[in-house]
């Protein structure tokens, strides 16, 4: 398997998430993953993502939950799995829900690309958990 971490030549910081949409009481999640969101939400709740922003009432739920690494993407997502139940109904919440994985990386040099092992994949499918890259040059990492 070759990820990111042992192809590149550079300085690598990343960050994974774990976002969860629908119509649904923010509790409820927490208490079916057994993790405290880093951010959360009610549909139809004043939201403001941003300080530059005016708050705007929200179309959906949300639910988010993330992990910083300096490593490569895999580990920071099995890191991000880790902090939640090992039995949740992954299936259920997908039939309500939308769940995703977010990657973002930021890099100080060229980009030689990645992959992600099968075992990952897996992970995601069996889940129904799509996922979701965003690659940076970020020169202050150098």
């Amino acid at each position: 398997m070759r990820g990111i971490s042992d192809t590149y030549v550079g300085h690598i910081h990343s960050r994974v998430s774990l976002t969860v949409r629908g119509d649904f009481d923010p509790k409820e999640i927490t208490s079916l993953l057994g993790c405290e969101p880093k951010v959360a939400w009610k549909k139809g709740e004043n939201v403001r993502i941003s300080e530059k922003l005016t708050p705007t009432k929200s179309k959906t739920g949300h639910w988010h939950i993330s992990v910083e690494a300096a490593e490569d993407i895999e580990h920071a997502i099995v890191a991000l799995f880790d902090k939640l139940l090992p039995d949740v109904d992954w299936l259920a919440l997908a039939d309500r829900c939308t769940v995703q994985v977010s990657c973002g990386l930021w890099l100080s040099g060229y980009n030689q690309g990645f992959n992600l092992g099968k075992e990952t994949l897996k992970l995601l499918s069996q889940r129904r958990i799509s996922i979701d890259f965003d690659i940076y040059h970020d020169e202050l990492l150098a």
